[in-house]
């Protein structure tokens, strides 16, 4: 951070950052021009100017703070992801589609049972898009300082999930709360991966204890998940956890030793368990 303290100063980058409507870039911004700012007036005064009118001078170069402030506001826009979000609004509408043609040629369909899977969607996604926008708000960078945290939390998780909830279609994914009922097989994984996202970004793979530290944080949730018996949820974490190992530094060599560790476990898991497993894995 500069040296420089004065009101003036202050007033001039504070009036700049008024004007850039993306907050994350703030700090940034006031650092560098802080140092511009910095080095005019140390210029100056070397050639024997005061520092009052070394700071009069360095602001004057500097030029308007409004023109720069507008000018470091498209620079600095937060563009919004149109590929990302014609896709999302594309499925939005797909499921709408597909949701209305099942409700209304329903087998179910009487006259005292009539399921309302085009009313529940629209609860789901009206509270999709509240936590969406609440979402835009969080700076996802402050997670990383929890991921540990996050992680311990997920496995918890699960494990109670193993213990305290009843077989559901085969498999133990609900954790029921009095009334409230949670798909555990549905938030944990994700979970998982922003966890492993934070504690492998500058992660030290070439030490051989932080290697095999990285491999048991994958293993643990991929036993786990294993045990409900959900064999997709297990191959879906594996496949992010590995894309994530990857970004993160991993060696190919060390990449291809986990996948086929893991393809091993799940191949035993598929053809070890019921018959239903292995028809259902060939036919797909």
């Amino acid at each position: 951070m500069s040296s420089v303290k004065n009101t003036k100063v202050n007033e001039y980058i504070n009036e700049v950052c008024s004007l850039i409507k993306n907050k994350k870039v703030h700090a940034e911004i006031k650092e560098e021009l802080l140092s511009h700012i910095e080095d005019i007036i140390y210029d100056s005064i070397q050639s024997g100017i005061s520092l009052d009118a070394a700071i009069d001078k360095a602001l004057l170069q500097m030029g308007s703070a409004e023109v720069i402030g507008r000018d470091l506001n498209k620079a600095h826009k937060c563009n919004s992801d149109w590929i990302l979000l014609t896709m999302t609004s594309a499925l939005i509408f797909f499921g709408f589609l597909t949701t209305g043609f099942l409700q209304f040629n329903s087998f179910t369909l009487t006259e005292d049972y009539s399921p309302n899977y085009f009313g529940k969607l629209l609860v789901f996604l009206g509270v999709s898009i509240v936590l969406a926008l609440l979402s835009l708000k969080l700076d996802y960078r402050k997670l990383k300082n929890y991921s540990l945290s996050l992680y311990i939390f997920n496995i918890i998780l699960i494990v109670l999930t193993l213990f305290l909830s009843p077989y559901v279609n085969g498999m133990r994914r609900w954790l029921f709360i009095g009334s409230l009922s949670i798909d555990t097989l549905t938030i944990t994984p994700i979970l998982l991966i922003v966890s492993l996202a934070g504690i492998f970004d500058s992660y030290n793979w070439n030490n051989r204890k932080s290697l095999i530290k990285g491999f048991t944080l994958v293993f643990i949730p991929s036993m786990l998940f294993l045990a409900t018996s959900s064999i997709s949820t297990t191959l879906i974490y594996l496949i992010a956890s590995f894309t994530v190992m990857h970004i993160s530094g991993l060696k190919t060599k060390h990449l291809v030793m986990t996948f086929s560790f893991f393809a091993t476990i799940f191949s035993l898991a598929i053809f070890s368990g019921p018959y239903y497993r292995k028809d259902r894995f060939f036919a797909f």
